[in-house]
């Protein structure tokens, strides 16, 4: 049988009776300690912003291209062209993981927060209003595009895909359902702009280099390809151009959410919690006091 010391006074627990007496003898502190907690925790829970989370559901669309370009490039090469391989059948296709990547790199949160201006709204409580500068801050450090971006990836765009149907969410949230819903719309469009400018860009490229390689062509047979290869990558030039949701269908745009349709737990389930948390706190009070009052006897 183990030995074990015991304290005169102390029992090791406490009796439910011995609890009621303590809250009855004490009962203006059990009930003011109890009051505070609870307005404490319910203050809180009414300062905390509400949240509300705005989505577009959207797949990577299929732009228009020349399905000729592949067969073109394969014919230049039997002709022994040197530079033939050169001629990659860029296609202005966008994959799904592709799709997903662009709008999951910080290069794309980067140009949204500075296009849009995000880093005073980011940083409200650092930015003078009035006077449209930063205030000074303790340390003398400011806010950079870096901290913007931790912040709008960690706390405010959050991404979802279907790797079996294609669909792809870009969800925002944000303490305005009409903000949120505008930077949504607005995410993908910049997305949609960045993946548009890189295939105007490298069609211009292409036609460029196959000019050169026109020119320098001994064959008419070989310059006619190449010409055929130019206007396909014109076309593509024209589609991404004019175009619109040219790397994205859009499925659902985003639409601001209801006032009263906050993400956050509804206020009457917070304050249940801090009732409970109220009391766990007095309980926990008694039982100290019964041990403090035995330990006195």
């Amino acid at each position: 049988m183990d030995n074990v010391a015991t304290e005169p006074g102390w029992t090791g627990s406490v009796s439910l009776v011995t609890l009621l007496t303590i809250v009855r003898k004490r009962q203006k502190q059990v009930i003011a300690l109890t009051i505070t907690i609870f307005l404490v925790a319910a203050i809180v829970v009414f300062s905390q912003e509400r949240v509300y989370r705005a989505y577009v559901t959207m797949m990577p669309s299929q732009p228009l291209v020349d399905p000729a370009r592949m067969s073109i490039t394969s014919e230049l090469l039997g002709f022994g062209l040197a530079d033939a391989g050169k001629m990659d059948v860029f296609q202005a296709r966008t994959s799904m993981n592709e799709a997903f990547a662009i709008l999951d790199s910080r290069t794309i949160s980067r140009r949204f927060i500075e296009t849009e201006g995000l880093l005073p709204i980011l940083f409200a409580d650092r930015w003078d209003e009035e006077a449209e500068t930063w205030a000074e801050p303790a340390s003398g450090d400011l806010p950079t595009i870096d901290d913007a971006i931790e912040i709008f990836e960690r706390d405010i765009r959050f991404l979802s895909r279907n790797r079996q149907t294609g669909f792809m969410r870009v969800n925002i949230e944000w303490s305005d359902p009409e903000v949120a819903a505008t930077w949504a719309n607005r995410l993908v469009e910049l997305a949609d702009e960045v993946i548009r400018e890189r295939d105007i860009r490298e069609s211009r490229d292409s036609i460029r280099f196959l000019r050169q390689q026109a020119a320098a062509a001994p064959l008419e047979s070989v310059k006619r390809l190449i010409y055929r290869l130019i206007e396909s990558y014109s076309k593509t030039i024209m589609v991404a151009s004019v175009k619109e949701d040219y790397a994205f269908a859009i499925i659902d745009p985003a639409v601001a959410p209801r006032i009263d349709e906050p993400i956050n737990m509804p206020h009457s389930f917070k304050l249940s919690l801090a009732l409970v948390f109220a009391l766990g706190c007095t309980l926990v009070f008694a039982i100290l006091m019964a041990q403090i009052e035995g330990e006195g006897h």
